[in-house]
């Protein structure tokens, strides 16, 4: 059996996503594919555009084989988290032979390369990236004046990546390469025998968020964008017809009409409410938020009226160079959630994965299901209500049920929101998360 793995968000699925799962398909001549895919919350800390069911439904229509869940800690991660959580996942089904992922730069010998010096860290280096924060650079910027200056002042590698730095800046600078030079740090910080295969992203160039006439791939930002600021009526649905694949228009179609997008906005209310009743001290309990930053969102609170900010203005309020917005929504999900640092470690020597929660699956592709049931060395989720007794019955030790429960706890803790804040926005009923059922064709 030759099973491939693809990590995404399909936030949400359009014509490049299908385009990754039929090429990976292609290159890998694999008789399965598996998708990891985030869950209600995404990596840059916000709810996902539509519902995970929603996605799993279309990824399942456009070629996958099986949908797992990236726990809601790895999902709303930092590149490195987010990264080291979903390779940790694919790894511990004992069947993947294959990692696809997109990426602007699809240079693996450079890729790996990069990813070797990030992840061995050089005292050559670490000195080179100290000098570059001290000079005020944000840490995106001064990682890459240092690995350009590492790569300068090493004779060897200067001879095997050239002398031009524009590869490194391209990779540095462009958020698919930089998680496909996470995900390689992943496999070898795990000594995965996954095959990374980078396939070129279509119109990567227009990640910025715009939609260009008569092409009909676009990027999920641009489509994100579009949706938000055109709300209804036809030209809605016939332009996202444009851009996603035939076979799911329907989905779109009624979604469109009744529970999708899902945004930011639903937050509002509750994040204000919880904000007003929190303290600094509370503040530096959660998940990448540091003091400095914990004492500009406890300024945030104090200054708190009759008119208080909202989500988004939060975000944009307190995003500084040394703090992107990315990071920000990340920290304000983390501590709508409740998830703490204490949870991230408690999690990070399992490398975030202690379960593999099933989302959905085709019928004809059981035998992926059989095979994984029979390697994987975590346990598999099919029925949430079920999961914590699954859970007690596989693992030996009470440190990892634990971690394991915890997962459970944020990712239950995340659907139930994210179906509040439908009901809120649309008037859907709201459904518990255990009470959801797997999406099967």
């Amino acid at each position: 059996m030759n099973v491939t793995g693809i990590i995404a968000e399909f936030n949400p699925f359009h014509n490049g996503h299908e385009y990754i799962i039929r090429k990976a398909k292609e290159l890998t001549d694999a008789d399965f594919i598996v998708i990891v895919m985030s869950g209600d919350f995404v990596q840059s800390g916000e709810p996902a555009f539509c519902d995970k069911e929603l996605r799993t439904r279309m990824a399942l229509s456009c070629g996958a084989d099986l949908v797992l869940m990236l726990p809601t800690i790895v999902s709303t991660g930092s590149a490195e988290i987010f990264a080291e959580g979903a390779v940790a996942l694919l790894d511990s089904l004992g069947c993947v032979n294959n990692i696809c992922f997109g990426s602007e730069i699809c240079d693996l010998s450079l890729l790996e390369k990069l990813a070797d010096i990030l992840s061995n860290e050089p005292d050559s280096y670490r000195m080179e990236l100290r000098k570059e924060l001290m000079s005020g650079k944000p840490f995106p910027a001064a990682r890459e004046a240092a690995l350009v200056k590492y790569v300068s002042n090493d004779e060897a590698l200067k001879l095997s990546l050239g002398s031009d730095t524009k590869p490194i800046h391209a990779a540095l600078s462009s958020s698919n390469s930089i998680l496909a030079i996470e995900y390689l740090k992943a496999i070898k910080k795990l000594r995965s025998g996954l095959t990374p295969i980078a396939i070129p992203r279509k119109k990567a160039k227009h990640h910025s968020g715009q939609l260009t006439k008569g092409d009909r791939y676009c990027s999920a930002t641009a489509l994100r964008k579009f949706v938000t600021s055109n709300p209804d009526g036809d030209t809605l649905i016939n332009t996202v017809k444009f851009y996603t694949p035939e076979v799911i228009h329907p989905l779109y179609e009624e979604y469109l009409k009744s529970t999708f997008p899902v945004l930011n906005t639903a937050f509002d209310s509750w994040l204000t409410h919880k904000l007003a009743s929190s303290s600094y001290e509370e503040l530096t309990l959660i998940s990448d938020c540091d003091e400095s930053l914990a004492h500009s969102l406890y300024n945030v609170i104090t200054k708190l009226s009759d008119n208080p900010l909202t989500y988004s203005g939060i975000a944009d309020t307190l995003t500084t160079k040394n703090y992107t917005k990315n990071r920000i929504t990340r920290v304000l999900t983390h501590f709508l959630l409740n998830i703490k640092d204490s949870d991230v470690k408690e999690l990070k020597s399992y490398s975030y994965c202690l379960y593999a929660r099933i989302l959905g699956f085709k019928a004809e592709s059981a035998p992926i299901l059989h095979a994984i049931k029979d390697t994987a060395n975590v346990p598999i989720i099919s029925k949430l209500s079920d999961a914590p007794i699954t859970i007690s019955n596989f693992y030996d030790t009470s440190d990892a049920r634990k971690a394991a429960l915890i997962n459970l706890r944020l990712d239950t803790l995340a659907g139930n929101q994210y179906s509040l804040m439908q009901k809120e926005a649309y008037g859907t009923p709201y459904l518990h998360e255990t009470r959801k059922n797997i999406v099967k064709l």
